[in-house]
């Protein structure tokens, strides 16, 4: 029998016996009596289900805004602190400092601020995809000057970047700046998870109608519960005080968000012990 309110079906009443005739006239009656408070009954705990379900989800919203708020707080005050501290230096003692200290001094302050510009940035843009608004504005485009110049700028002693690149590589249809930040996040995001000492490898081919752009680590790999939740906003986002790697926990994100942007795909995969790979594939210009 089933179960009805307002016009929509919520469920089915069902009453079986092993006897001919077990349930006479006036039990059926009885039955139907108590079909409205039975499907009443069963709306309810449907909606007490759905409205759990909501604030559950509302709990984990706002633990998870909180936990970005300590997060931002932690990462911003590192830097600045840097910067301040050099300057402060060099305000002090300046005429006291030979010249080679003034460079690496400033140096130092250029790279926290380079630090707190690529925060701010991602910042921007989490804020835009909330909004709706993030764009990208594909073109046809010789990425191999983007991929030097994101390898210069993210190479370092600690991490080497090892760069295999097919020549000649057709033009692709991205956002030159948008594939400079897809690639700058993905090498950040292997720097912080890659062991010292070891390279970061990064290969590119062109595959059909597509270019093939790897990025691949040797750090400790995602455990095959989690491999699905990596381009999660907030992923990373532990309380600030037990994480032990650096970031914002909203870099894959955004390499997520500006791929679907220009129609390319980006796709990972890893083992624990094994470390790390992504491919982002980028449609060729026609």
């Amino acid at each position: 029998m089933p179960l009805i309110m307002h016009g929509e079906p919520v469920g089915v009443l069902q009453i079986d016996s092993a006897e001919l005739d077990a349930f006479p006239p006036d039990a059926r009656a009885c039955v139907l009596m108590l079909v409205p408070a039975i499907a009443a009954a069963v709306q309810n705990a449907l909606l007490f289900d759905r409205e759990r379900a909501a604030l559950q989800q509302l709990q984990e919203t706002e633990q998870q805004q909180r936990d970005f708020v300590a997060i931002v707080s932690h990462e911003l005050r590192t830097p600045i602190t840097s910067v301040s501290g050099f300057g402060l230096t060099l305000a002090e003692h300046a005429n006291d400092l030979d010249n080679d200290t003034i460079a690496d001094i400033g140096f130092r302050i250029w790279r926290s601020s380079r630090r707190l510009e690529r925060m701010m940035g991602d910042l921007l843009d989490l804020s835009q995809i909330e909004r709706g608004t993030l764009s990208a504005e594909p073109a046809p485009t010789d990425i191999e000057p983007i991929l030097r110049q994101s390898v210069r700028e993210q190479s370092n002693d600690a991490h080497p970047i090892v760069v295999d690149l097919q020549a000649p590589l057709p033009k692709a249809m991205v956002d030159g700046d948008r594939l400079h930040q897809i690639v700058g996040n993905l090498l950040s995001n292997a720097r912080k998870f890659s062991p010292a000492g070891t390279a970061i490898e990064v290969v590119v081919r062109a595959e059909g109608d597509a270019i093939a752009l790897t990025v691949e680590d040797h750090g400790k790999g995602i455990p095959e519960d989690l491999i699905n939740r990596v381009f999660d906003r907030f992923f990373q986002a532990e309380a600030a005080t037990t994480r032990s790697v650096d970031g914002l926990g909203i870099g894959l994100y955004i390499v997520k968000e500006l791929c679907q942007r220009m129609d390319a795909t980006i796709e990972v995969d890893s083992a624990v012990g094994r470390g790390t790979r992504f491919t982002a594939r980028l449609p060729v210009a026609v």
